[in-house]
């Protein structure tokens, strides 16, 4: 006797509860709608649906439908937004227990990106350039602009760079030059015109 009373009491509740749900949903509406381009009227997956002024929104799927449900009755605002596009909004009256459909177009839009500023060759570089197409022997000649933009830490690494001419460190810094595969002590390094022992670099 009281298995079937505590099965009666569950039915009874179950009801209640189903005619509340009911009762509730009523009350409140429903929008659903597609979302696609105004151009091409292709559907828009992935679109934001928001309810301003509320935490009530959703996102369409990959057919570009969308559905919500449970708003109060009111006035809102709701603004669609996708990547690339213009946001929308439009304005719907929601009475009590009202399913409205609409289908949202949305403009595409212009994406602009930062302003990309494109300098030529400083004279100075230039007329390393020229120098050294003009010279009767082989040399490579770098402005001292050019070197001052360098990431090195001193002449060697600077002379490394160029054709030709690889690098022996000594303590993780630069110390001698192989030019040409010839051994350092054969180098001549001199600074306006006035001579310089070869590891002084």
């Amino acid at each position: 006797m009281l298995k079937r009373n505590i099965e009666l009491n569950f039915i009874w509740f179950l009801l209640l509860f189903l005619f509340q749900l009911n009762t509730l949903s009523a009350q409140t509406s429903t929008l659903r709608g597609t979302v696609v381009d105004s151009t091409t009227n292709q559907i828009l997956p992935g679109a934001n649906i928001l309810l301003l002024g509320t935490h009530i929104g959703t996102a369409s799927d990959t057919k570009g439908k969308f559905i919500i449900r449970n708003i109060p009755p009111g006035k809102y605002k709701i603004r669609t937004s996708y990547i690339g596009y213009k946001e929308n909004e439009l304005v719907l009256n929601f009475s009590t227990g009202r399913v409205i459909e609409t289908v949202i177009k949305l403009n595409s839009a212009s994406l602009e990106g930062e302003t990309v500023t494109v300098i030529g060759q400083s004279n100075s570089q230039i007329e390393a350039i020229s120098k050294q197409l003009s010279s009767d022997q082989i040399k490579n000649v770098v402005s001292l602009e050019r070197i001052q933009k360098l990431a090195d830490v001193n002449a060697a690494d600077v002379a490394a760079r160029f054709p030709g001419v690889s690098l022996i460190r000594d303590g993780g810094e630069g110390a001698e030059l192989v030019i040409r595969g010839l051994a350092p002590q054969y180098n001549q390094i001199t600074i306006d015109g006035i001579q310089l022992p070869r590891t002084l670099l």
